[in-house]
């Protein structure tokens, strides 16, 4: 049987919940996955779900571009393999002016004015929903195995206020903020300048006060969200080495064709295990 997938492309309460119902397949051998590829229709809403399904998180977002089914299937079954729940939160595309000129960034690189739309319409989607805790993961991600277990000793250090955890970036001067403490083998400290957001938590007060921070931007939406972090109205932290990376083998990006591409390695990369090579 094909696996139903949950893509939202409304923020907030009304987002609408989409089950494939066409009967043209595509077929993912590597993972042993099948995908519907064509219409699509409303299901209804999400039962409340138990936290070990959103690795410790009250809800669990993937920010999903539509065209990028190879990122599609990877995705699937990282959330397959993991047994969670994933919501796939439709991308904005460069292309979609509409949309864009809705909001009043002022954004040269349209690459970058789609990718802040988005993670922006994903904080006002917290925001409506109330949700007290999400893992926001861009669908070009690679993460540990252990994810969960490593995400529940990282609580340990943390102070209930919390607001964002960055779990994966792209800053190797992380270290210089306080020292929060060891998680397993991962070390944790206050976040000081991070970079790149393809994996990260917010708490519902650290969505509130982005949507506040976020209202007139003109830098890149990771590089926006660096003022409120530096300034302490932000309560950030980082997890050092990363836990979430990039996948960037045979994967391009989206926001920046053509630029440099670079990660960390994993102690035990779950694409790996699901048989995708590192080449």
């Amino acid at each position: 049987m094909p696996l139903s997938i949950k893509i939202f492309t409304e923020p907030g309460p009304h987002s609408k919940k989409y089950k494939s119902s066409s009967s043209k397949t595509v077929v993912n051998t590597a993972s042993n996955i099948t995908l519907n590829t064509t219409s699509y229709t409303f299901t209804g809403t999400t039962p409340i779900k138990n936290y070990d399904r959103t690795l410790g998180f009250e809800h669990i977002y993937v920010v999903h571009l539509e065209h990028r089914r190879d990122r599609l299937f990877k995705m699937m079954a990282i959330e397959k393999e993991l047994d969670v729940d994933f919501e796939y939160f439709m991308a904005v595309n460069l292309n979609d002016s509409e949309t864009l000129n809705k909001y009043g960034f002022h954004h040269d690189n349209p690459n970058h004015k789609a990718c802040y739309v988005s993670h922006y319409r994903i904080l006002d989607s917290i925001v409506r929903n109330g949700y007290k805790s999400s893992l926001i993961l861009e669908d070009d991600v690679d993460l540990e195995v252990f994810l969960f277990e490593l995400i529940k000793d990282v609580f340990r250090l943390l102070p209930t206020d919390w607001e964002m955890i960055y779990l994966g970036h792209c800053n190797s001067g992380e270290d210089r903020g306080d020292f929060m403490g060891e998680a397993l083998d991962f070390k944790v400290y206050k976040s000081s300048s991070p970079a790149c957001t393809h994996g990260y938590a917010v708490s519902l007060s650290g969505a509130k006060k982005l949507l506040r921070e976020l209202i007139d931007g003109s830098l890149p939406y990771d590089l926006q969200i660096r003022g409120p972090i530096r300034s302490g109205n932000i309560k950030s932290y980082t997890l050092i080495p990363s836990a979430i990376i990039q996948w960037i083998y045979g994967n391009p990006s989206d926001i920046s064709p053509g630029g440099d591409s670079w990660t960390y390695p994993l102690k035990q990369s779950i694409m790996q295990s699901l048989g995708f090579k590192a080449e």
